[in-house]
């Protein structure tokens, strides 16, 4: 499992757990759906929302797919469906 962090992620829900500049209490989800694909295949998320403790970080937890091959592999993230900018790359080697 990867954990991922990030900023501007957009809102979460529910929408009153969080104000902004204020420390995350606990977990939320985020509203807009996000998508991680590592080489061909998708990442479950496992959670996406805030990082509990911290002001304004999102945390995603994604787990690589069992059928991921080995190699330096492409990590593409949409965000409702539209690509974010950012190029990732994995190392991933097989146990």
């Amino acid at each position: 499992t990867l954990i991922v962090y990030g900023i501007g992620f957009g809102p979460l829900t529910p929408g009153d757990v969080v104000t902004a500049g204020h420390i995350v209490q606990g977990q939320n989800i985020l509203f807009t759906p996000m998508q991680f694909n590592i080489g061909d295949s998708p990442g479950q998320i496992l959670y996406q929302g805030s990082n509990p403790g911290s002001v304004g970080l999102h945390q995603f937890n994604v787990t690589v797919p069992m059928d991921a091959p080995n190699g330096d592999l492409p990590v593409t993230v949409t965000l409702g469906g539209s690509p974010i900018s950012q190029t990732l790359f994995l190392p991933v080697q097989a146990p």
